[in-house]
């Protein structure tokens, strides 16, 4: 349900790596993220809803060598149109409605975020955990479309923004939105520039 929650309503498609964290997290208890529950074959997560989404292999060209992005994308425009319609049954359709999707993707993204406390060094961030930028970038955009009414958003953004300043940190080197690049903060807690990558 979360994948296609976010799917759904993602500001832009997710590549497999991502989404394979975004489903990965646990929002009620911690460690809300454990790398060992990743799927061992990340390629077999389009078989969730295999009729509903489709891996889509978009070309990169990225220090001269071509490369494939795969990407998880709904299969058809109809699909979204279909999913927030009233045909679905009516244990599943509130799971749809725009306010509660967000709210969903809001607290993978923070609970994503909060596992930043756990002593990983941030230069390492970029690298080992694909889902971070986008959880950086958007939780915000899903909070406000949850319109305050997820009591669990509330007390994870009370938790980034009082009690685990280190996942701040992170969060904010990771996306700024003043900045034309992408930051990561060094062992001494200064930041330096880093290249936009593309995510």
């Amino acid at each position: 349900m979360v994948l296609l929650q976010l799917i759904t309503f993602s500001e832009r498609p997710l590549s497999i790596e991502e989404a394979v964290d975004a489903i990965a997290v646990n929002t009620n208890k911690e460690p809300y993220f454990c790398p060992k529950y990743r799927m061992p074959e990340p390629q077999e997560i389009s078989r969730y809803c295999s009729s509903l989404v489709a891996v889509v292999l978009i070309a990169e060209n990225s220090n001269g060598e071509g490369t494939n992005r795969a990407e998880l994308q709904l299969a058809h425009f109809s699909v979204k149109e279909y999913l927030m319609s009233h045909r679905l049954d009516s244990d599943i359709a509130p799971n749809f409605q725009e306010s509660i999707a967000r709210a969903v993707v809001a607290r993978v993204c923070l609970a994503y975020l909060l596992h930043f406390s756990q002593g990983i060094p941030p230069e390492d961030i970029m690298q080992r955990f694909p889902f971070a930028h986008y959880s950086a970038r958007y939780w915000m955009t899903n909070a406000a479309g949850a319109q305050d009414k997820d009591d669990r958003v509330l007390e994870l953004i009370k938790q980034l923004f009082c009690y685990r300043e280190s996942s701040y940190k992170i969060c904010y080197s990771l996306y700024q939105p003043d900045q034309t690049g992408l930051q990561i903060f060094t062992g001494s807690n200064k930041v330096r520039n880093k290249p936009t990558l593309a995510l």
